[in-house]
């Protein structure tokens, strides 16, 4: 057929047909994660094409395989959007990302929470969550962070930025079609007392469609042995970004298997990975947590 896969073919119902997925969830599916790119008739409707069939079978496929649904249905939609990225430049002229960081920042400067939550709520419309973490949250954590460094007493001013970006992004992660089947426990070891890093941190992991217990900062690595023995949850995501207190959980943890754990911030290096302890250092990107996460808690190997 001319045109192929490009050109719009079915109405939902068809689509639902051939992939076996339910209408409901294929719009839950598009309008939470973007896995769909459907165009309008003369009439209004959504009219999709065999690449939306292409991608609910790969989400299915990776369902199989033992993702989470939300973890596998933002994979499939960022390869689609990667793909289609020159066309969305060309007819869609979305502000970058680096003047709502700059407009953020200068709201956070000012304690301005109105200017700072309408920034937030511009971003999160135009960038998916990744995007949103990677290109505006965690540029500018890592920004307040150096400024923590050089002046101590910032810590009112991360305060309010933490509670701002907590309250926001707790309303970003969207909730999961699926139950939530795995869950995690989130915090930073003692002596660590900015929650900045575990923002990001819960946020990607409910994104990710991990139901999070979130401890906060300051926790003493034996409080950490404890809640984790208690819970037994699937993942420990420990936030450090000094090395002292990210070198005493390491030595101190005395947590029971089959917890994974995932070290994150510039506190850990790759050296304190471990794999028979199934330590993990998380990676640079947000955007690549989700495939991290599958490998570390399938204990499936890194790629060559």
């Amino acid at each position: 057929m001319p045109g192929g896969a490009s050109v719009p073919q079915m109405r939902i119902g068809e689509l639902a047909r051939r992939t076996g997925v339910g209408e409901a969830t294929l719009r839950a599916w598009e309008r939470r994660y973007g896995v769909l790119q459907p165009t309008r008739s003369a009439g209004g409707h959504r009219l999709y094409t065999e690449g939306d069939v292409q991608a609910v079978l790969h989400v299915q496929q990776l369902v199989a395989e033992g993702w989470n649904v939300g973890a596998a249905a933002r994979r499939v939609a960022g390869a689609r959007r990667q793909r289609a990225r020159p066309a969305l430049v060309a007819h869609r002229a979305l502000p970058p990302a680096d003047r709502y960081r700059e407009r953020l920042w200068l709201a956070l400067e000012r304690f301005d929470a109105g200017a700072a939550g309408a920034t937030l709520d511009a971003a999160s419309a135009s960038l998916d969550i990744d995007e949103l973490l990677d290109d505006v949250v965690v540029p500018l954590v890592r920004r307040l962070n150096a400024r923590r460094h050089a002046d101590p007493a910032r810590s009112a001013r991360d305060s309010f930025a933490a509670q701002l970006l907590r309250t926001h992004l707790r309303c970003v992660a969207p909730a999961d079609t699926l139950p939530r089947v795995r869950s995690a426990v989130t915090c930073t070891p003692e002596g660590e007392h900015v929650d900045l890093g575990l923002v990001v941190a819960v946020t990607s992991l409910e994104g990710h469609g991990f139901r999070v217990h979130d401890f906060g900062a300051d926790v003493p690595v034996a409080t950490i042995n404890h809640v984790v023995a208690g819970i037994r949850p699937d993942l420990l995501a420990v936030v450090a970004h000094h090395r002292e207190p990210a070198a005493a959980f390491l030595r101190d943890a005395l947590l029971p298997r089959p917890v994974a754990v995932l070290l994150i911030g510039r506190g850990f290096n790759a050296a304190d990975a471990d794999p028979a302890r199934r330590f993990a250092l998380a990676p640079e990107r947000v955007r690549d947590v989700a495939v991290a996460l599958e490998r570390l808690l399938t204990g499936a190997p890194d790629p060559a």
